[in-house]
């Protein structure tokens, strides 16, 4: 299901994120539907414009400085994220900030959050600590457009 380990290069920039992140995993049947959903519980007509998988491991996080920089330009309306991981744990939740509030995504596999990005949504993903251990989290995220 997922790539080989080279196909991760890794980001590291203190003030928006540490982790590693694969452009050319392409998960179609998977992608299918979650658009699908993503455009049922949105009430609009969502085509995938992007995804990247993303894998955390002890140390790693991504900010909502790091969200900004990579939703700032785009003209999509939503995101689908679906933790791909092997094994749950009690940290590294997505958590996605609004004007009114927070919503919180639990790391535990196959859990998956949709996104009305039109607003001033942000999401950041929590920091993996030492009692974390040498597991990983993989995530894909799925940018939609209309």
């Amino acid at each position: 299901m997922c790539p080989a380990a080279a196909a991760f290069s890794r980001f590291e920039i203190a003030d928006r994120g540490r982790y590693e992140v694969c452009e050319s995993h392409a998960e179609p049947e998977l992608v299918a539907l979650v658009t699908h959903l993503a455009s049922e519980r949105l009430g609009m007509a969502l085509a995938p414009a992007g995804q990247r998988l993303l894998r955390f491991r002890r140390g790693d996080y991504a900010l909502f400085k790091d969200d900004h920089k990579r939703w700032q330009g785009l003209d999509a309306l939503a995101e689908v994220t679906v933790d791909l991981s092997a094994s749950e744990s009690d940290e590294g939740q997505v958590v996605y900030a609004f004007p009114d509030g927070r919503a919180t995504m639990p790391q535990r596999p196959g859990a998956a959050a949709i996104v009305d990005r039109r607003g001033q949504a942000a999401r950041y993903e929590r920091y993996l600590g030492v009692r974390f251990g040498e597991g990983e989290i993989l995530r894909l995220h799925v940018i939609l457009r209309g």
